[in-house]
């Protein structure tokens, strides 16, 4: 991507409650900065697909992108479409001195960084699975709490009326998205995507345990 102009820079968020947060700030970043931002959000389907077709004509509509690193973060590096921006963080006139790499998390650096080590997106968002239940549902139906997935699938099935329209498991699962559950499910059966020499392993025998128990959900 070309470097950004520092007197206006054009936004391209998911939508949603991130989006929503960049917009209610862009009055104080041009405070700030004295740069004008134009935004959009775009549901996120609709935004990967814009986001590759405007990327691959090489005139993109926007200067700054929310990348969504599961789906995304290879395609774009191979492509060139991220600029390094490891200067911009160094440089105390484009970035505030008390904003420093190692705020983030090394996880979302893992991310945010190529095989070189540049720094190829901020890690705004990363994404961690929490188990939410609902008390009086699991206190009406005698559930307990589960502490393993096993014990969440088989409570999942208990608590599951059709008729009702009770179901007891709910997760993301609109195409791309439903990656990012079953990714969960996989890695905590003790699943590795890559063996040592780096073939795929998603398609012999260890993913049919997660699978099986996604179905089950």
């Amino acid at each position: 991507m070309e470097e950004i102009c520092r007197h206006q820079a054009r936004g391209n968020a998911r939508q949603g409650p991130r989006g929503d947060n960049l917009q209610k700030n862009i009055k104080e970043f041009t405070e700030l900065t004295s740069i004008q931002v134009e935004s959009e959000q775009i549901p996120e389907q609709q935004q990967r697909q814009k986001a590759v077709i405007e990327l691959a004509s090489g005139k993109p509509s926007f200067d700054v992108i929310h990348v969504s690193y599961h789906v995304q973060k290879r395609q774009f590096e191979k492509a060139g479409w991220l600029a390094d921006i490891s200067g911009y963080m160094k440089d105390p006139n484009l970035t505030a001195p008390d904003l420093v790499e190692s705020d983030f998390s090394a996880a979302g650096l893992q991310y945010a960084k190529n095989d070189k080590g540049q720094m190829l997106s901020l890690p705004w968002s990363v994404d961690y699975f929490i188990l939410y239940y609902n008390k009086e549902l699991f206190q009406k139906k005698g559930v307990a709490v589960p502490k393993t997935f096993d014990e969440m699938v088989a409570a999942a099935e208990k608590l599951t009326d059709a008729k009702e329209g009770t179901f007891g498991f709910v997760g993301r699962g609109l195409r791309n998205a439903n990656m990012t559950l079953w990714t969960n499910f996989f890695l905590n059966y003790g699943g590795e995507f890559l063996d040592a020499k780096g073939n795929i392993q998603t398609d012999g025998p260890r993913p049919s345990r997660p699978q099986s128990s996604t179905k089950r959900c």
